[in-house]
């Protein structure tokens, strides 16, 4: 083992710490402020592991959040330019780089999670879903370019984020 990839799943791990935590959040600022950490770190580990897909997801990620936690809601046009963001320097970081089929996951994971993030109504049950399903295609990314921290912790946290999805459903929780 080398240090760049040790070093990337360690800081993948602490991240993910970051966004486990997250799924048991209430308000959508909380979820996306805890986030932010993940995706910052993240962005180092994948850049670490020359997993570039990744790396440009997770900057895409990270300034989406901190958009959202400055200015509140975004207008149509921020809305449409973050998910554009991710599909558009995705498709290019990923097919630039000599096309592997698995660097669309981090892309199509972003766009989802984007899309839901930026709506007017999201709230924290949407992200818990969307985050059930965007970690899983983070999970699959990941096993390819050896974070193998960043696989596990990603499954963990789809089944945290669906835990307390049916968990507040069965509570009759009425979201912020």
């Amino acid at each position: 083992m080398n240090v760049p990839f040790l070093v990337s799943n360690i800081l993948s791990g602490v991240g993910m710490c970051a966004m486990l935590a997250s799924t048991a959040l209430r308000s959508r600022r909380k979820i996306l402020a805890v986030q932010s950490v993940n995706h910052a770190l993240s962005m180092a580990a994948c850049s670490l592991l020359r997993g570039w897909s990744g790396a440009v997801q997770e900057a895409v990620n990270l300034m989406r959040d901190l958009a959202i936690l400055l200015f509140g809601k975004l207008n149509r046009f921020w809305q449409i330019f973050f998910v554009a963001a991710a599909l558009g320097l995705g498709a290019a970081v990923t097919f630039a780089g000599g096309f592997q089929w698995y660097g669309l996951l981090p892309v199509l994971a972003t766009a989802l999670y984007s899309a839901v993030v930026v709506h007017p109504r999201c709230n924290a049950r949407w992200i818990k879903a969307s985050t059930a399903v965007c970690t899983m295609m983070w999970a699959v990314y990941s096993l390819f370019i050896r974070n193998y921290v960043y696989v596990l912790t990603n499954v963990i946290t789809s089944a945290s984020a669906v835990l307390f999805l049916l968990r507040s459903r069965k509570q009759g929780e009425t979201t912020v």
